[in-house]
């Protein structure tokens, strides 16, 4: 999604405010986007027992390099994907891994992203859940420092729920409330990471 269309639109889904949020900051600290040949996937859930293999991942598809405060970070909007149910829980997240190398290679930041980037949301600023809230993991590396600065964000830019149904609809006739955001959430949360990130 592109900025226009977020600053066009008076309700963002989470996933749409983490999409606005990597646009805003590659706008602002963006050197270049380099795209994965086959996706980076990590587990986030497992259910598997000696029956059967079951899982839930996270999938980057395209890093963002950017440079704050003579920091280089690759940053990556992550995709759910896997069979595991519990992976309806998280719709997407934000990882970000920061470059010590010195001017290094395309191939070599893919590399580190590829050898680098944890299961269980270890390297995750921001994630989406499902029900439309965002979440922090405390325990990776960066999740109390972004708490502290986010934890006042969504009570007050929530614009309200809407009902959305899943696609278990057929099977599950319940509807959930999905959170909903006003647009200038995204730049809150941006702001947030470069204090964290610089």
């Amino acid at each position: 999604m592109n900025q226009e269309s977020i600053v066009n639109k008076t309700e963002l889904s989470a996933t749409e405010v983490l999409n606005g949020v990597l646009t805003n900051l590659y706008n602002s600290y963006g050197v270049k986007k380099i795209e994965l040949v086959g996706p980076k996937s990590v587990e986030i859930a497992d259910d598997s027992d000696h029956h059967r293999k079951c899982t839930g991942r996270m999938s980057y598809f395209e890093l963002s390099v950017l440079v704050i405060n003579n920091k280089t970070w690759l940053l990556s909007l992550g995709t759910k994907s896997g069979h595991y149910p519990g992976s309806y829980d998280f719709r997407s997240d934000i990882v970000a891994l920061e470059i010590i190398a010195e001017d290094p290679s395309e191939d070599k930041m893919v590399e580190l992203f590829r050898g680098s980037i944890r299961d269980y949301f270890i390297d995750s600023l921001l994630i989406a859940t499902v029900q439309g809230y965002m979440a922090v993991n405390l325990v990776s590396i960066l999740g109390p420092s972004i708490l502290y600065q986010v934890e006042e964000i969504d009570e007050n830019l929530i614009a309200g729920e809407v009902i959305m149904r899943d696609q278990h609809e057929k099977l599950n006739s319940t509807a959930d409330k999905v959170a909903i955001y006003r647009p200038e959430v995204v730049n809150m949360y941006a702001d947030a990471i470069v204090f964290v990130l610089g």
